[in-house]
């Protein structure tokens, strides 16, 4: 479904496969800023951009902006973080970290 977007780069394939196991129909909203914080310290603020443009179907902009400007304090819902650990470490995210 979303990694057969032929805007995806081959860099960024791992991360779309990661994540469309994670959340095979999308990122609900309740989600989204759990994702980010988890996502956030790990990969450029373009990066995540893009892949959270593809999961959440918003713009690239949008999503650009929330990475740009985040903070913890964005995360009305710190289980959300939980809850965003959990879905990535079952599809691959230790081993997404140690991969370049």
């Amino acid at each position: 479904m979303l990694d057969d977007d032929p805007g995806v780069p081959d860099y960024l394939e791992p991360t779309m496969k990661m994540l469309n196991c994670a959340y095979p129909n999308g990122v609900l909203p309740e989600d989204y800023w759990g994702l980010l914080a988890v996502l956030h310290t790990e990969m450029s603020f373009r990066t995540l951009a893009h892949a959270l443009s593809i999961v959440t179907g918003k713009t690239k902009v949008e999503t650009y902006n929330d990475a740009a400007g985040f903070t913890q304090a964005d995360v009305q819902d710190p289980t959300s973080i939980d809850r965003a650990m959990e879905r990535l470490k079952a599809c691959g995210y230790d081993e997404w970290l140690e991969s370049d």
